[in-house]
């Protein structure tokens, strides 16, 4: 058996004091102001000192450059309405803004669970392609939020845009046939 040694004991002891002190100190940790003595906390506060003096007004600086002019004249603009009988489907009219505005937001109107198609902007009118998949006939349009146009902004009709639109309605057309099975 093995006997003790002086250091052994004394290292143990050591050990033994230490996790009692700070077990026996974890017991008086401050975590909120009410632990301390009002009198005490009134103390380590101070007084106010005096306000400082006012510095002087600094020079101007540079004028900044100026702003874009923003979104201006804002109109809503509804295509036409187109019936749909049951199972019909295709674009109705385009909603075309006004000369000297462009397309900024779009939208549609109709009782659609789900566009069945797009609504999208096509530079200065937006075109749409809805599918009636209910059992009774409805009717739908296209919207465009339209807004004045910067100084020297063609606001026309490309014929790119046009022709983007004609592809998107032939590929809306194709996806219903081959979705039906036709």
């Amino acid at each position: 058996m093995r006997r003790f040694t002086p250091s052994m004991v004394i290292s143990v002891v050591a050990l033994v004091a230490a996790l009692g002190g700070t077990a026996w100190a974890s017991h008086y940790i401050i975590t909120s102001t009410k632990q301390i003595k009002p009198s005490v906390r009134h103390a380590l506060k101070g007084k106010q000192g005096q306000r400082g003096f006012t510095g002087a007004q600094g020079a101007q600086g540079p004028a900044g450059a100026p702003g874009s002019p923003g979104v201006l004249g804002v109109i809503a603009v509804d295509g036409a309405q187109r019936s749909y009988p049951p199972g019909d489907f295709g674009a109705p009219p385009n909603a075309q803004c006004p000369a000297g505005t462009t397309v900024i937001g779009t939208g549609f109107d109709g009782p659609f669970d789900q566009v069945g198609g797009f609504v999208k902007k096509y530079g200065t009118f937006v075109g749409g392609f809805f599918e009636n998949d209910s059992s009774i006939t409805i009717q739908g349009n296209v919207q465009a939020i339209c807004a004045q146009l910067p100084a020297g902004v063609p606001a026309t009709r490309q014929a790119a845009q046009s022709q983007r639109f004609a592809d998107d309605v032939q590929a809306a057309i194709s996806a219903v046939e081959r979705r039906r099975g036709g």
